[in-house]
């Protein structure tokens, strides 16, 4: 009552009495077929090393066990998902599902297509679950550059003054390629927009002409500092002559680091004459000539910031001005900041006309310079 055979198979027995000399009998032919499933095995284990993209080969294969070890004839779903990534992200798994024959499932179309190094797959067909051997994706191909800087924003200026800029070459999947051989030459321009732009591999560094950056090999990314004359909305594109899908990168260069406009004239009392303010080409320095005055006139200036909120300083040479709300000032004197870009106005006010007054504001790099005068 209690035989039992735990391996597949056809079978006969053979009957002996141990007691007596007795002739053998030999059972008919029975077949033990498998048991339900109960574990996983990996026939093949997924290829230590696959390009993205591709279907690994040889195909993965994974076979449906009883208790004993027996191959079942179970058709089930056996289903592969990525138990370890170490690389964060969405791994592009796909060809993971497949319908077992006989117990036996084998993946011919697995394919990922994130590129990362320690990989490992879980199978699993409903009852029981096995994770594979570690391996690896390799991205494929370089075909198309990406910037990894998502935007940009600043003063408009002559001089490369936002940045770093980071432009990258990636396969078709976006992953990270490195250049090889010399590096990969990236040609560099603003497209859309008006004004000039111009590029260096430095902060406010010499201009690059031709435009151009280059990828060194064993490295997937350049960097590079940009610039346009003019304010407005900008488009930078990147191009490489080796047929590289190019890539853009929208920002908006705004008006320079610091704007001063005329809040208000007030003339001497014996000046008749217009007054004005006149300066410089817009830029990261710039200087300001305020005329027409008359002896006793006033100024008052607001101070727009056009850079990164921090502190604002002046200073004022030889007359005292003043910074509403703070404080008749002299000399160098900082005022906390906390505006951003183009949002806070402070006042100050030339107030020793005739003798001519030299002002200076300072603001995150960029100074003006306002000389009032009768």
């Amino acid at each position: 009552s209690g035989l039992q055979v735990n391996l597949t198979g056809s079978y006969t027995l053979l009957a002996t009495n141990l007691n007596t000399p007795s002739p053998l009998s030999t059972s008919s032919s029975f077949t033990i077929s498998p048991g339900t499933g109960s574990s996983l095995q990996f026939v093949q284990q997924p290829a230590a090393l696959t390009v993205a993209g591709d279907s690994m080969s040889p195909a993965p294969s994974v076979r449906i066990l009883d208790q004993f070890g027996n191959l079942t004839i179970r058709t089930s779903t056996v289903t592969l998902s990525v138990s370890t990534n170490p690389c964060g992200g969405v791994p592009g798994l796909s060809g993971n599902s497949v319908a077992a024959v006989n117990g036996l499932a084998t993946f011919t179309a697995l394919q990922l297509t994130k590129s990362c190094a320690g990989y490992v797959v879980r199978a699993t067909d409903g009852v029981a679950t096995l994770d594979s051997t570690a391996f690896a994706i390799d991205p494929a191909a370089a075909s198309k550059l990406a910037f990894v800087t998502t935007t940009f924003s600043g003063p408009n200026s002559a001089t490369a003054n936002l940045g770093p800029i980071t432009v990258q070459q990636r396969d078709q999947f976006d992953n990270p390629v490195n250049a090889s051989g010399t590096g990969t030459t990236v040609s560099l321009s603003q497209t859309v927009g008006t004004g000039t732009g111009v590029f260096a591999t430095t902060l406010l560094g010499t201009t690059l002409s031709p435009a151009q950056v280059t990828i060194p090999a064993a490295s997937s990314t350049a960097s590079f500092f940009f610039a346009s004359n003019e304010p407005g909305a900008k488009t930078i594109t990147a191009s490489s002559p080796v047929g590289f899908v190019p890539a853009s990168l929208n920002g908006d260069i705004i008006a320079a680091g610091l704007e001063l406009i005329p809040s208000y004239y007030s003339r001497g009392p014996l000046w008749t004459g217009d007054s004005a303010m006149t300066c410089t080409a817009i830029g990261p320095n710039r200087t300001c000539t305020v005329t027409g005055l008359g002896v006793g006139g006033l100024m008052g200036f607001k101070v727009r910031f056009a850079t990164a909120s921090g502190p604002f300083s002046y200073s004022a040479s030889p007359s005292t001005i003043t910074a509403t709300p703070t404080e008749p000032k002299s000399g160098t004197t900082t005022i906390p900041g906390g505006a951003s870009t183009s949002s806070t106005d402070l006042i100050a006010r030339h107030n020793n006309a005739p003798a001519t007054t030299t002002v200076h504001f300072a603001q995150g790099g960029y100074t003006v310079t306002v000389i009032v005068s009768n």
